[in-house]
Parts: C-alpha cells; structure tokens; sequence
C-alpha cells in the first residue's frame, strides 16, 4: 500500500514541477546514510544510481535534510564540491530540485527532481506546490520505514534464535565431548597400566617386547589427546600468562591427524624466546583450531602439494606477540572478505560449516585485546595474522606448569 501511495505522490510531483524523473530517499541518521527507496518517471538512465549515499561527502543533502531547506543542484555549476558533481553522473547534464521529505517536524528523508535540461529554471510556485506534495509523500514514506525497521526486527530476531540454538547444539556438543572423553580415558588408564606390567614382565630381547612399547606409547599419545578435548571443554573464566606455543603444540596434538589424513604439510616453526601472554586457558586453543581447520578446508583434495604453516614470533618493539596461519588453498574472494567474520557467513557446503568458528576467534582476541587480521589471495591461498598484546609477570613454565603435570 505504501509503494502505491509513493507512486501517486512521485507522479503528482513530476506533474507539479514539470520534471522527468524523481528518486525517493530514506534518511538513515544513525549511519549518516541516504537509502534509496524508489524511482519514478519517464527518462531512462544508462547508468543506475547508487543504493545508498554516504552524507559525508555531500554538503547539500546535509543542508537540506537538517536545515529542510528546498535547493537546486545544476550540473553546469561550476561551485559543485567534488562529491556532489557524481551526483549528476549516472544521469548526465540536468538541473535537480531536493525537497525535503519531513513527517511531524520530523525529518524522514529527500526526493530529487530531475529535468534534463541543465538549464532549468524551477518556480517558486512549482517549489511550493511541489513542497506540499512532498510533505503528502512523507506519510508514505514513513510508513515505508515502519515496514523496513519492522521487517529488519523480524530478520534480527529470527538470527538471534537461530544464534542461541547454535550455541546451544555448541554447548551440548562441548559437555557431550566432555564425557566421551571422560568415557574413553578409563579403559585407558587400564590400557597403560597393563602395557607397562607388559614391558616389565617381557624381556628386551623379546620380539613381544616392541610391540607392547608401542602399545603403551599409542596410549599416551591417545591420553593427552583426551586430556586436550577435556581442557578445551572446561574453560577456566580467570586470566593467567600462558605460553603460546604451549598452547599451539597442544592444539596440533588435536588438529595434526585431520591435517596429515588430507595429505597436507604442516609446517610449525615457533619462537623460543617468545613471551606468555594474558589470556583464559583453552581460549586461545580454540583460535589456533578454528584458523588450522579453515586452512586444512580451504586447500582442495586434489591440491598436490597442499601446505599450511603457523608461527609464532615476538614484537619487541610493540610489546605483542605474533601467530600467522598461512595456506596455500583456493583463497577468499574479495567480496567475501568483508563479511568473514560476520557470525553465521560461511562459503563452505550446506551441512559442513556454521560460520561461527572466525566469528568467534575475532570475539575471543578482542577479548584478550588483542588483533585479528586476514589477507588473501584467491588461487594463492590465505594469512591469518593473530596480535596479543604480551605480558612479562611470570615464566612461561611458572604460568603454564609442564605439560605433563597439567589435568
């Protein structure tokens, strides 16, 4: 009903004013953005205007919006600032009359007349009248905007359920990984006592004497397996100086396999000298998980020589600390860069991705003050650059203990 009520108003404007076109604008004062909503008349443009115009740049429209000044813009004004003469751009040589569109006092937004002909001179009676059907066209218009901020509502309100319910399945997949874990590690414990009595009870020159040191190393590896899957599922909510490439190591433990199964090298070269940083424990090895995952996904099976690398290395001269994850796969397409880290994007397949995993690592570095950048080139592969800001309270030893005494 709206857009039929906006459509009588731009053709009675156009008859009014004698003009050939006209563009309808929603004023958006909290992005200091003009919308377009709608355009009417009889001219054809080759070029189509822009969706949405940045009022920064654009003196004018500031002056009438906030002023709810009627003015006229020429393309043959020689005075036109930089910005507005591309307002004239998509439509070529014309006189412009903008009107304000004001609801109760109210600014709501602008409609521009266009006549062709640059030379146009347009009457104070035609400025009046036309400032009254104007005002006929607000009501409209504001209605147009109670649809816009109520669908808006709608489509904020149904992300946000389907963001609980994705944490939700998050947190249950969190608890239910706890006890698997849980699960697992007793027939473990069992399995490791019985493979050191084995190694113990077998003489060395025995040939079933490998085969249970094999047995019991499987088993150790597979307990800090679960011991990680443990730590990662109970976060601890205090912040401590934690050594980052402890943190790092453990996480390959974890994410090493699925990168080996692929056929894809990881490259690990971290900086002994490196010092902790100030974070919550197991929140730092979700970021280096989420990173080394999208790079395993990002490089394609049939890739020959797939590589991932991460490093870490001291910023003295920032007092940071520095992780890159880097590939070698498809890339990010430059459209989508924008949008990386917007929760639920993702351009992986339907079923195999939830578009949180970036979204929660910027959360989680931002939290811990620190930076998370992307740089990408499709066909060439992908950077991720992790910045924290270091800390120098304790050892890295004293803060994290040994990995073998950790629970």
């Amino acid at each position: 009903a709206w857009r039929k009520r906006i459509r009588q108003a731009a053709r009675l404007l156009l008859d009014t004013a004698s003009a050939d076109w006209c563009t309808f604008f929603i004023w958006e004062p909290e992005g200091n953005t003009l919308a377009r909503l709608m355009e009417y008349g009889t001219a054809i443009w080759d070029t189509p205007e822009e969706p949405e115009l940045t009022l920064s740049r654009l003196p004018t429209l500031r002056i009438v919006l906030n002023e709810q000044r009627v003015t006229v813009l020429r393309s043959t004004d020689q005075n036109l600032p930089p910005f507005e003469r591309l307002l004239f751009e998509p439509i070529g040589p014309s006189a412009q009359l903008i009107l304000p569109l004001v609801f109760k006092a109210r600014t709501v937004g602008l409609v521009r007349l266009y006549d062709i002909n640059p030379a146009r001179r347009f009457t104070s009676r035609e400025m009046a009248l036309a400032s009254t059907m104007a005002s006929q066209a607000a009501i409209a218009l504001e209605n147009a905007r109670l649809v816009h901020d109520l669908q808006r509502s709608l489509e904020e309100q149904r992300e946000m359920q389907s963001h609980l319910v994705r944490i939700a399945r998050f947190s249950a997949l969190g608890e239910l990984s706890a006890v698997i874990a849980h699960q697992i590690n007793n027939p473990l414990t069992t399995i490791l006592a019985d493979a050191e009595m084995l190694t113990q009870d077998i003489p060395p020159d025995d040939p079933s004497y490998e085969s249970a040191q094999a047995i019991q190393r499987a088993g150790l590896r597979a307990k800090r397996v679960v011991e990680q899957v443990l730590n990662m599922a109970r976060y601890e909510e205090q912040v401590r100086p934690l050594d980052v490439n402890q943190t790092i190591r453990e996480t390959i433990e974890v994410v090493g396999p699925l990168i080996a199964q692929n056929r894809i090298t990881l490259e690990v070269d971290l900086d002994p000298d490196i010092p902790p940083v100030a974070a919550i424990p197991g929140q730092l090895e979700d970021v280096w998980m989420n990173l080394l995952i999208n790079a395993r996904d990002a490089i394609p099976p049939d890739h020959t020589n797939g590589l991932i690398a991460i490093r870490s290395r001291s910023l003295d001269s920032r007092g940071m600390i520095e992780v890159r994850v880097e590939d070698n796969g498809q890339g990010i397409l430059p459209e989508h860069l924008d949008r990386i880290f917007d929760p639920h994007f993702t351009t992986k397949p339907r079923g195999t991705g939830t578009g949180l995993g970036l979204y929660i690592c910027r959360q989680i570095v931002a939290d811990h003050k620190g930076e998370i950048k992307i740089d990408s080139t499709p066909g060439k592969g992908t950077h991720v650059v992790v910045r924290l800001p270091a800390t120098f309270e304790l050892s890295a030893e004293e803060a994290y203990g040994p990995y073998s005494d950790r629970r």
